[in-house]
């Protein structure tokens, strides 16, 4: 088990010998001049981990990245891009093993990428390819390696939208934070969405997308209010509440928003309330009431603390001060500009400055 492929059975194997009072150290060193190269490597592989005589390990470490075996090769680099060894040297070897046979070698591929952060967005296509692999943690790990080396979310759009619509709800939660950071250059895409039958995951991400969009998304306005008709009332309470932070714009969508006052669902009703608050408001108006609703799996966006969803966006002047009733009819913390959270059973106020 010293020298399995996966890195972390080798370091459980070395440790349970150590707690068992057997030192592995001398065998270690011993198996640096095997003539297996797997053991050779595997084992300078481990002593890198654990910092142990790394002076000998590190050649071993270079021979390997010679092997025409595509997998002793990613352990090698691996083990060199833990001791700095320039990208230039080492990316390909990870682009290349993110094909590799073994599904752990693919995942230590894409997680060694993450090492070089922006200097890695070279490998961002073969990242976006691995999305598609038929293993569920590769998938989950070349996600999590986008956006860590800073991958652009507009050209992520298409794959995180394919990822939506499948059923792997592990990388849900991901595709959908990149999905938001697009939104207001995707308006159109988005709401070209909502006209066609996706899946439920993906209906409620372009609803969420555009509530975060605000103004902007007013070219969605018929797709939104047909939405606040959804089978599933967190699709319809988000619905209402894009709605609601479009503003006047979304007059169109006043009747339907009524309608949606008296729906089954309190939290529907409550942000619809809101909402037709928001679209029948002054624009010119300095003092308002911040309406909130809790929504529990809520994704978190600019004007969420917690699982407090506040509801209403306006814009304000420079030099202008606003008094902001936060209302909450339960124990919930909120947060108000840049004070720290507090706790409140009933309506408090506070005063904003715009900046």
């Amino acid at each position: 088990m010293l020298v399995d492929f996966d890195p972390k059975i080798r370091r459980m194997a070395f440790e349970t010998l150590q707690n068992l009072g057997v030192d592995a150290r001398p065998g270690l060193k011993k198996a640096l001049s095997h003539p297996d190269p797997h053991v050779r490597i595997t084992t300078a592989c481990l002593m890198t981990e654990l910092n142990l005589e790394v002076a000998l390990a590190e050649p071993i470490l270079l021979e390997g990245l010679k092997e025409k075996d595509q997998n002793l090769k990613t352990q090698a680099a691996d083990a060199l891009s833990s001791r700095g060894l320039q990208p230039d040297v080492l990316l390909p070897i990870f682009i290349a093993s993110l094909k590799a046979e073994l599904p752990s070698v693919r995942v230590q591929a894409a997680a060694s990428i993450v090492r070089y952060g922006a200097k890695a967005k070279q490998a961002a296509p073969a990242l976006i390819e691995a999305l598609d692999d038929s293993d569920s943690g590769v998938r989950a790990q070349a996600l999590a390696t986008l956006r860590q080396i800073g991958a652009e979310p507009k050209s992520l759009f298409a794959a995180m939208l394919k990822l939506l619509r499948g059923n792997d709800t592990a990388v849900h939660g991901q595709a959908a934070q990149i999905v938001f950071q697009v939104g207001p250059e995707a308006v159109g895409e988005i709401a070209a969405l909502l006209k066609k039958k996706e899946t439920p995951a993906l209906r409620l991400v372009c609803l969420q997308t555009l509530a975060m969009v605000g103004p902007p998304a007013k070219d969605a306005v018929p797709e939104l209010t047909q939405a606040l008709g959804d089978a599933a009332p967190r699709a319809r309470m988000t619905a209402a509440r894009a709605l609601g932070n479009i503003g006047p714009d979304a007059k169109a969508a006043i009747a339907a928003l009524e309608k949606a006052t008296k729906d089954d669902d309190v939290h529907v009703k409550q942000v619809a309330e809101a909402a037709l608050l928001q679209i029948r408001a002054d624009p010119n108006q300095k003092e308002f009431v911040v309406h909130g609703v809790l929504t529990a799996g809520d994704p978190p966006d600019r004007v969420r603390q917690q699982m407090f969803h506040v509801v209403h966006v306006y814009p304000m002047k420079k030099g202008t001060a606003y008094t902001i009733d936060l209302t909450s009819t339960t124990q919930w913390t909120i947060t108000c500009a840049s004070k720290m959270p507090r706790a409140s059973s009933s309506p408090w106020t506070t005063t904003a400055a715009a900046i």
